[in-house]
């Protein structure tokens, strides 16, 4: 029975030791606890970086969300439109193509930008002004 009962304290020793919190470091997945995963940064260039963050995963499109961070690539959280509702709460929806509304420029598509009217706070996805050639 002795060995039955060191056997369960290593076991729960080494749980232990593979489970971080919301916001710990991590390296893989493996090493967050519960629903977490390791989020590791992608830097400009694409490359991953070898360590992160533990964290929840990111919500996919149709998901409720507080803030866009918590959408996949390629999504942003609703509540950033415009709406006659107070929203609390949005959903994870896909970017915004040319003349749909917008906020910031990351609810656009690629290749556009959010074009806010002085004043306004929201404004519509547009291509960048090309330089003018002279």
């Amino acid at each position: 029975m002795r060995a039955a009962t060191t056997a369960a304290a290593i076991a729960i020793a080494l749980s232990a030791a593979a489970c971080s919190d919301l916001g710990e470091p991590c390296r893989n997945d493996a090493r967050c606890g519960g629903d977490l995963v390791c989020q590791l940064p992608v830097a400009a260039d694409g490359s991953v970086a070898s360590e992160g963050v533990c964290g929840y995963s990111l919500r996919v499109r149709g998901d409720v969300c507080a803030v866009s961070e918590e959408c996949d690539k390629g999504l942003f959280c609703s509540n950033e439109l415009p709406s006659d509702v107070v929203q609390r709460f949005g959903r994870c929806v896909e970017v915004q193509a040319e003349g749909e509304p917008c906020s910031h420029d990351e609810n656009c598509a690629a290749g556009l930008s959010c074009a806010v009217p002085e004043g306004a706070e929201t404004g519509t996805c547009a291509a960048a002004a090309q330089p003018r050639a002279d």
